[in-house]
């Protein structure tokens, strides 16, 4: 009887290894599939945030300050580009170019023809803006006309 119980311990102090090798091992996959889920619902929210910050950055902007026709500024009149921005989207001389345009205070963004156009203003009360572009010539425009009334 005392050997079976020496067998029987003996059985149960071999198994025991085995027994927290298999838990040390189901603890190891439970702090890897925590860890795994923290890092996505982390960046998760980090994408939210940022689109959520995009579009509330974009909705505080008053888009209106910007309606009206701008005129390019130091070229010959027969040369002289005119864009008219309003509510129902960017015309140039010769038509619509678009009906969706960004404008975030700072940059006005549209494309057109699979081109991505963009203006900085260059003054706080957002009279004129330049085109930023790869060519040496980034031309200037005036505000000109809003909602029909000239500017002073």
């Amino acid at each position: 009887m005392a050997n079976t119980k020496k067998a029987q311990q003996a059985l149960y102090k071999r198994a025991a290894p085995k027994s927290n090798a298999k838990k040390a091992k189901q603890k190891k996959w439970r702090e890897i599939l925590v860890f795994v889920s923290i890092a996505v619902v982390s960046i998760a929210a980090i994408i939210s945030y940022s689109f959520l910050y995009e579009k509330i950055s974009y909705a505080l902007v008053d888009q209106k300050m910007i309606h009206g026709v701008w005129v390019e500024q130091n070229v010959a009149g027969y040369a002289t580009n005119e864009i008219t921005i309003g509510v129902d989207g960017i015309n140039l001389s010769r038509g619509v170019v678009t009906t969706q345009y960004r404008f975030d205070g700072d940059i006005l963004e549209y494309q057109a023809g699979g081109v991505l156009y963009q203006y900085r203003m260059l003054n706080e009360a957002n009279t004129e803006m330049m085109q930023i572009s790869d060519a040496h010539y980034n031309p200037i425009y005036r505000l000109t006309e809003k909602y029909g009334k000239q500017i002073r």
